[in-house]
């Protein structure tokens, strides 16, 4: 099928099957540290959790660390202290640094139970942190962050002074990975990629269950992506990886809701070809529903094998994290995930 110049279908090779990620490929950093596991266990920890940080205007979460006992890690993560990893910031720039330890981290968000203990906390101090005389009630609000947040095994790294690459990582021993440049979308190029977005059937499909909602009656946005800001985003990637250069348009709209019948989400990552003036879109990859992340920003593109596969690097309200191609679908990788 041809609409406007996109062309449905795939003009990439239909990659069957997935190689799993290997030892070290890849790992999200947070707060300048490398995150190893992203579902630690308490029995890794020696002595108390310390309350590290609380909700304050810059953010909503709370933070509590423990030390590590490395004689209980399991051998495969335990064996990564010494090990150097390259560290790479959003627009490629790495360096490489030496794990010189590990720690746990528990972050939460301020919901019930954590609120009440820290209202209580608030109540009794003037000053938006809690003192050092709440002791009891810092480590019930420490212990209460770490059950009912992300628990995270990091490596602390020995960075140079001059390494700030805050994104993420892998072994510096492996490959470099092909990372893919942003490029700036034209006008024109914009307008062909939502055409060519709002032509699949699957965008068909939800604009036909929209269209009869009663979510829409009195809304003047005629498509379900023009509703509360849903707008579709349209970016473009030149990756240059086995095979020659790769022209890839990303496009996605996420229209969150908690009724799942009025949550709209898809995402479609294009192939560009054809001469300047005469451009086509080939589909390459499609996913829709709530394997799309709520609140969907995406970072950058990279081949992580050097075979040609994406890799997309993307933050949302759940945090950072990776989807890998599989045939014609994006994979998401939750063990790779990590707060933002």
């Amino acid at each position: 099928m041809v609409f406007a110049g996109v062309v449905a279908g795939s003009g990439a090779a239909a990659y069957a099957g997935l190689p799993p990620l290997g030892p070290g490929e890849f790992f999200y950093q947070f707060h300048g540290d490398v995150v190893l596991w992203g579902s630690a266990a308490t029995s890794w920890g020696s002595g108390a959790f310390q309350l590290e940080a609380v909700p304050d205007d810059r953010h909503d979460d709370v933070l509590v660390t423990r030390a590590v006992d490395a004689r209980r890690l399991p051998p495969a993560l335990s064996r990564w202290l010494g090990r150097e990893l390259r560290l790479y910031a959003q627009d490629g720039s790495s360096c490489t640094a030496k794990i010189a330890g590990f720690r746990l981290v528990g972050v939460a968000p301020l919901v019930p139970p954590l609120t009440t203990i820290w209202n209580g906390l608030r109540d009794r101090n003037s000053d938006p942190a809690p003192s050092a005389d709440d002791s009891q009630e810092q480590a019930a609000m420490a212990e209460a962050a770490w059950n009912h947040g992300a628990r995270l095994l990091v490596a602390e790294v020995a960075r140079p002074k001059e390494c700030a690459a805050p994104a993420w990582a892998r072994g510096a021993e492996l490959t470099a990975p092909v990372l893919a440049a942003d490029e700036p979308v034209a006008a024109s190029l914009d307008q062909l990629a939502i055409d060519a977005f709002r032509a699949l059937p699957a965008w068909q499909h939800l604009q036909q269950g929209y269209a009869t909602a009663p979510d829409r009656r009195g809304q003047p946005e005629p498509f379900w992506d023009c509703k509360n800001h849903a707008e579709p985003r349209v970016q473009r990637f030149r990756l240059s990886s086995r095979g020659g250069d790769h022209h890839l348009v990303s496009v996605y709209a996420v229209l969150d809701d908690a009724d799942a019948a009025r949550d709209r989400r898809l995402w479609a990552i294009f192939e560009l070809d054809g001469p300047p003036d005469h451009p086509s879109l080939w589909l390459r990859n499609l996913t829709s529903g709530r394997s799309v992340p709520a609140g969907l920003d995406l970072q950058s593109m990279v081949d992580l094998h050097g075979d040609g596969r994406l890799g997309l690097l993307y933050g949302a309200n759940a945090g950072n994290g990776l989807m890998l191609e599989a045939g014609r679908a994006l994979v998401d990788q939750p063990g790779k995930r990590a707060p933002r």
